[in-house]
């Protein structure tokens, strides 16, 4: 692995190292003593009841994290020439950091990039309130839709002044916040999806559950998490390769 990434990548320098240990545990620590700015992660995808009885040494880094985590499948590889990032944004707070994160890479010509939001749609199901009562909770939907377009015009514009294109455009989805992202990576397609945490502890997980580690275990293309703080503008990686314990 470590010869590959050098013949791909002359220019970087590369370093391995076995640990030995509780894998999640050696990863963070590991990542911490490099002082890394990315982890990337191979993960075989476990869901539901798989995942909650023999855990996932990639959501287990995920969450122990304080640096952004790539989460890579074998069926994620991009295999097309337009390679697509799906940015999803929470434009209400820290949605400069997403995108700051996402404007570090050197991506390849013809990037395409999507950004996205998603707005809840509970105000179309109030059937039983007084019809003065539903038209005012339209007009805030609607509200509420003109300032996520005018965020999502802005996070575009920028990213089309980096990159030097018009490759980038936005979208506004509706319902639920996991699904829709999901949705959208498989229909438009995505590569990759770039999405904040606000890194939850274990009790907010478990009640309220998490719009980023629900995207990370069910879609199926790469998925990167990042903290919603900023971060240093020089990028390293580091890499955990699947080896004697599988993730």
């Amino acid at each position: 692995s470590v010869a590959k990434i050098k013949s791909a990548l002359p220019h970087v320098k590369v370093a391995s190292e076995m640990l030995d240990g509780y894998a999640e545990q050696m990863i963070s620590q590991a990542a911490q003593d490099f002082k890394a700015d990315l982890i990337v992660m191979g993960s075989h995808g476990r869901t539901g009841l798989q995942q909650f009885l023999m855990g996932s040494v990639s959501h287990a880094v995920l969450r122990s994290s304080s640096v952004p985590v790539r989460i890579v499948r074998q069926s994620g590889l991009a295999s097309r020439q337009n390679y697509g990032v799906l940015i999803a944004m929470n434009v209400w707070e820290h949605w400069e950091d997403t995108i700051d994160h996402a404007l570090q890479f050197p991506w390849a010509e013809y990037t395409r990039f999507k950004c996205v939001t998603v707005l809840s749609n509970e105000h179309r199901y109030m059937c039983m309130d007084p019809t003065e009562v539903a038209s005012q909770m339209a007009a805030k939907h609607e509200e509420l839709r003109l300032k996520a377009a005018n965020i999502l015009e802005a996070a575009v514009a920028r990213i089309n002044r980096c990159v030097g294109s018009e490759q980038a455009s936005y979208k506004i989805l509706e319902g639920d916040a996991p699904g829709q992202i999901i949705a959208e990576a498989q229909e438009w397609p995505a590569d990759l999806i770039i999405i904040g945490s606000h890194g939850r502890n274990l009790m907010e997980r478990v009640f309220v559950g998490s719009v980023s580690e629900a995207v990370a275990s069910h879609v199926h293309c790469a998925v990167e998490i990042i903290r919603t703080t900023k971060k240093a503008a020089k990028l390293r990686a580091i890499t955990a390769i699947d080896g004697v314990q599988s993730l």
